[in-house]
């Protein structure tokens, strides 16, 4: 977290007795699969050592996740001793050479890199612990089943030794976990027979890791041996339309302003670049001191909410880089009040709504002007 010698006019509050309660939440979801938690993009912008560093001390979390070799190397190289999952970054033998100095958990979604692998000696010091990532129809990392079984035929003896060895399991990922009604999730996990039937045969056991957030929720059959858990652990609903599961999460951010500024505008006045939004009645217009460089989406339309004083205020005009304005005519304000622009009162999601996105990407584009301040 940056430290800050003046009080901010924008930061990210971050609470950790939120990210324990969603943590238990989803302990209590999984049952006795181990919790991977993705702390991937900056832990979805909310800091990734600091986020790592208390689930660390939480002790209720199996192992964390991240997408490349260099976000492993900086939690390592910060203290964290967990199992580290590297999901797509796992390219050479180098980079396995790597995770087995590290001990990180690599993921090898590729035929060229695991027929390479088959020339590594059975216990050599190159060969790390690792997830073996199955194409089950969502086209975009992984290999199927079949070229599995090619490829374990071709090399029988010194895969089968690797797996037996070092592999922690399979693993897949889910396109529509969020749609109950999705039938793509049944014919992905139909796209695992193959492999599972080859496996019985050879006497491997299958170990499997599938599920994302909202397979956490809604397909408890599939949580098996291992989840990865990622925008659930900040309080981000994985399924927006959804109540019953955003009322047992919480934020862990709080996207926090200030009032720079309060104008009089008279009916028929505009606000902000081109004239968008023109006011309708004798209004007073607050400045907020945040805009699309702090990560605030630009294109979050007037009425946008924001909360102020325990009241919603709506966005007027279009976000500017460095502020945007708010229509607070009927609010008591005064400069320098606090505005929450998502979090407690505000959720992330329904300004993601509004901006046409997913809470995802207003999360991770929090910039590092923001500091994150951390509470327990």
């Amino acid at each position: 977290m940056k430290s800050t010698s003046t009080a901010p006019l924008v930061w990210a509050d971050i609470s950790a007795p939120a990210l324990a309660h969603n943590i238990a939440v989803l302990k209590q979801q999984v049952g006795h699969a181990r919790l991977y938690v993705v702390v991937k993009a900056n832990a979805y912008g909310h800091g990734m050592l600091e986020i790592a560093t208390i689930l660390a001390t939480l002790n209720q979390v199996h192992g964390f996740a991240v997408a490349r070799l260099d976000e492993a190397e900086q939690l390592r190289s910060s203290g964290i001793t967990q199992p580290i999952m590297v999901m797509s970054g796992i390219q050479t033998l180098d980079d396995l050479a790597l995770c087995a100095t590290l001990d990180l958990e690599a993921v090898i979604h590729h035929e060229h890199l695991l027929s390479q692998m088959a020339n590594i000696l059975p216990g050599h010091s190159a060969m790390p612990q690792f997830w073996l990532k199955l194409n089950t129809g969502m086209n975009r990392l992984g290999m199927t089943s079949q070229n599995l079984i090619h490829l374990f035929t071709q090399n029988s003896a010194s895969l089968a030794t690797h797996i037996n060895n070092c592999c922690k399991g399979f693993m897949s990922h889910f396109a529509s976990a969020e749609d109950v009604n999705a039938s793509q999730t049944q014919q992905q996990i139909n796209a695992l027979s193959p492999i599972k039937d080859w496996l019985e045969q050879q006497h491997i056991p299958l170990k499997l890791c599938l599920a994302n957030s909202a397979a956490v929720f809604y397909f408890e059959d599939y949580h098996l041996d291992a989840v990865r858990a990622g925008i659930a652990s900040y309080g981000i609903n994985p399924n927006p339309n959804d109540a019953a599961i955003a009322e047992q999460l919480q934020p862990v951010m709080r996207l926090k302003a200030k009032v720079i500024a309060l104008h009089h505008c008279k009916a028929g006045e505009s606000i902000g670049y081109n004239a968008t939004f023109v006011t309708q009645r004798d209004s007073l217009i607050a400045t907020v001191s945040a805009g699309y460089a702090d990560g605030y989406p630009r294109h979050a339309p007037s009425g946008t909410p924001v909360w102020i004083n325990g009241q919603k205020a709506a966005l007027a005009g279009r976000v500017s880089m460095d502020m945007l304005a708010i229509d607070v005519t009927d609010i008591d304000v005064k400069l320098a009040d606090t505005v929450e622009l998502w979090g407690e009162n505000i959720p992330c999601e329904l300004v993601a709504k509004a901006a046409n996105t997913i809470a995802y990407e207003l999360l991770v584009h929090v910039s590092d002007r923001v500091p994150r301040l951390m509470h327990y």
